[in-house]
Protein backbone atom coordinates (compact mmCIF):
# COMPACT_ATOMS: atom_id res chain seq x y z
CA UNK A 1 0.00 0.00 0.00
CA UNK A 2 1.19 3.41 -1.00
CA UNK A 3 1.60 6.13 1.50
CA UNK A 4 -0.64 9.29 1.35
CA UNK A 5 0.96 12.72 1.34
CA UNK A 6 -1.20 16.14 2.50
CA UNK A 7 -1.02 18.96 1.06
CA UNK A 8 1.31 20.77 3.86
CA UNK A 9 3.85 17.82 3.91
CA UNK A 10 4.32 18.20 -0.24
CA UNK A 11 4.81 22.24 0.16
CA UNK A 12 7.45 21.15 2.92
CA UNK A 13 9.24 18.89 0.65
CA UNK A 14 8.70 21.78 -2.30
CA UNK A 15 10.68 24.36 -0.49
CA UNK A 16 13.52 21.35 1.21
CA UNK A 17 14.13 20.88 -2.45
CA UNK A 18 14.40 24.74 -3.67
CA UNK A 19 16.74 25.69 -1.07
CA UNK A 20 19.34 22.15 -1.50
CA UNK A 21 23.04 24.42 -2.14
CA UNK A 22 22.76 22.68 -5.82
CA UNK A 23 19.10 24.85 -6.34
CA UNK A 24 20.61 27.65 -5.31
CA UNK A 25 23.74 27.65 -7.00
CA UNK A 26 22.02 26.47 -10.55
CA UNK A 27 20.12 29.52 -10.02
CA UNK A 28 22.61 31.94 -8.90
CA UNK A 29 24.81 30.91 -12.11
CA UNK A 30 21.64 31.10 -14.67
CA UNK A 31 21.18 34.43 -13.27
CA UNK A 32 24.67 35.81 -14.16
CA UNK A 33 24.26 34.56 -17.91
CA UNK A 34 24.05 37.46 -20.57
CA UNK A 35 20.45 36.51 -21.76
CA UNK A 36 18.74 37.11 -18.28
CA UNK A 37 20.53 40.30 -17.63
CA UNK A 38 17.87 42.67 -16.28
CA UNK A 39 15.55 40.02 -15.38
CA UNK A 40 14.27 39.66 -11.68
CA UNK A 41 16.51 37.15 -9.84
CA UNK A 42 14.78 33.62 -8.71
CA UNK A 43 15.14 33.59 -4.27
CA UNK A 44 16.39 37.20 -4.81
CA UNK A 45 13.64 39.56 -6.30
CA UNK A 46 11.49 36.91 -5.76
CA UNK A 47 10.71 33.91 -3.94
CA UNK A 48 8.19 31.03 -5.14
CA UNK A 49 5.37 30.71 -2.85
CA UNK A 50 3.12 27.58 -2.84
CA UNK A 51 -0.49 28.68 -2.89
CA UNK A 52 -3.70 26.38 -3.22
CA UNK A 53 -6.04 26.79 -5.11
CA UNK A 54 -8.67 24.34 -7.19
CA UNK A 55 -8.68 25.03 -11.27
CA UNK A 56 -10.19 22.91 -13.10
CA UNK A 57 -8.34 21.18 -15.96
CA UNK A 58 -9.27 21.14 -19.46
CA UNK A 59 -8.01 18.76 -22.19
CA UNK A 60 -4.44 16.97 -21.09
CA UNK A 61 -4.37 18.72 -18.01
CA UNK A 62 -7.14 15.76 -16.39
CA UNK A 63 -4.25 13.29 -16.67
CA UNK A 64 -1.29 15.80 -16.42
CA UNK A 65 0.15 14.89 -12.40
CA UNK A 66 1.50 18.58 -12.68
CA UNK A 67 2.04 21.65 -15.19
CA UNK A 68 4.83 24.02 -14.70
CA UNK A 69 4.45 27.83 -16.69
CA UNK A 70 7.45 30.01 -16.66
CA UNK A 71 9.05 29.89 -13.43
CA UNK A 72 7.13 31.12 -11.37
CA UNK A 73 3.86 28.93 -11.81
CA UNK A 74 3.75 24.99 -10.55
CA UNK A 75 0.54 23.06 -10.36
CA UNK A 76 0.32 19.97 -8.75
CA UNK A 77 -3.17 17.14 -9.64
CA UNK A 78 -4.69 16.44 -5.89
CA UNK A 79 -4.91 12.98 -7.12
CA UNK A 80 -1.58 12.71 -7.08
CA UNK A 81 -1.44 13.25 -2.83
CA UNK A 82 -2.13 9.84 -2.63
CA UNK A 83 0.84 8.29 -3.62
CA UNK A 84 4.05 9.73 -1.86
CA UNK A 85 6.11 8.98 -3.26
CA UNK A 86 5.04 9.89 -7.33
CA UNK A 87 3.53 13.07 -5.78
CA UNK A 88 7.78 14.33 -4.28
CA UNK A 89 8.52 13.14 -8.25
CA UNK A 90 6.36 15.54 -9.93
CA UNK A 91 6.91 18.26 -7.51
CA UNK A 92 10.94 17.60 -8.99
CA UNK A 93 9.82 17.23 -12.47
CA UNK A 94 7.92 20.27 -12.39
CA UNK A 95 10.66 22.09 -10.54
CA UNK A 96 13.21 21.42 -13.14
CA UNK A 97 10.87 23.44 -15.79
CA UNK A 98 10.99 25.72 -13.59
CA UNK A 99 15.08 26.04 -13.50
CA UNK A 100 14.55 25.80 -17.19
CA UNK A 101 12.58 28.27 -18.04
CA UNK A 102 14.67 30.31 -15.64
CA UNK A 103 17.84 29.49 -17.76
CA UNK A 104 16.71 29.36 -21.17
CA UNK A 105 13.22 31.01 -21.30
CA UNK A 106 10.75 29.79 -23.73
CA UNK A 107 12.56 28.98 -26.76
CA UNK A 108 13.35 25.33 -26.09
CA UNK A 109 11.40 21.74 -26.16
CA UNK A 110 9.39 20.75 -22.96
CA UNK A 111 11.32 17.87 -22.36
CA UNK A 112 14.52 18.26 -24.42
CA UNK A 113 18.25 18.82 -23.54
CA UNK A 114 17.57 21.57 -21.20
CA UNK A 115 15.41 20.12 -19.27
CA UNK A 116 17.21 17.09 -18.47
CA UNK A 117 20.20 19.77 -17.34
CA UNK A 118 17.80 21.34 -14.70
CA UNK A 119 16.56 17.49 -13.65
CA UNK A 120 19.74 16.27 -13.15
CA UNK A 121 20.22 19.46 -10.63
CA UNK A 122 17.07 18.47 -9.18
CA UNK A 123 16.74 14.86 -8.92
CA UNK A 124 20.54 13.84 -9.58
CA UNK A 125 19.83 10.16 -8.02
CA UNK A 126 16.23 9.62 -9.57
CA UNK A 127 16.47 11.90 -12.96
CA UNK A 128 15.48 9.03 -15.20
CA UNK A 129 12.29 8.43 -13.06
CA UNK A 130 11.13 11.57 -12.44
CA UNK A 131 10.89 12.29 -16.05
CA UNK A 132 7.20 11.03 -15.95
CA UNK A 133 5.10 9.69 -12.80
CA UNK A 134 4.18 6.45 -12.67
CA UNK A 135 0.27 6.08 -12.85
CA UNK A 136 -0.16 3.22 -9.68
CA UNK A 137 -4.25 1.54 -9.22
CA UNK A 138 -4.68 4.26 -6.13
CA UNK A 139 -3.86 7.27 -8.24
CA UNK A 140 -5.96 5.91 -11.23
CA UNK A 141 -8.80 5.59 -8.75
CA UNK A 142 -7.82 9.03 -7.19
CA UNK A 143 -7.62 10.59 -10.88
CA UNK A 144 -11.00 9.50 -11.97
CA UNK A 145 -12.32 10.18 -8.82
CA UNK A 146 -11.58 13.71 -9.04
CA UNK A 147 -13.63 15.02 -12.01
CA UNK A 148 -12.78 18.81 -11.32
CA UNK A 149 -8.86 17.69 -11.44
CA UNK A 150 -8.18 19.86 -8.53
CA UNK A 151 -4.87 21.96 -8.70
CA UNK A 152 -2.31 22.81 -6.07
CA UNK A 153 -0.68 25.88 -7.06
CA UNK A 154 2.80 26.67 -6.73
CA UNK A 155 3.17 30.16 -7.48
CA UNK A 156 6.21 33.15 -7.16
CA UNK A 157 4.69 35.88 -6.05
CA UNK A 158 7.15 39.17 -5.75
Amino acid sequence: MTKTMSKAELRDYFYSILYKPRIISYIQESSRLQRNKGKPKMLNDYTPKMTYSRMPGRGDLRTAAGVCKGCGDIRIADWILVDSTQAKAVVRHELAHALQHYKYGFGTRAHGKEFIEALKIVSPNNWRNDRHYRETPEIFKARIKSFGNNKISLTCTG
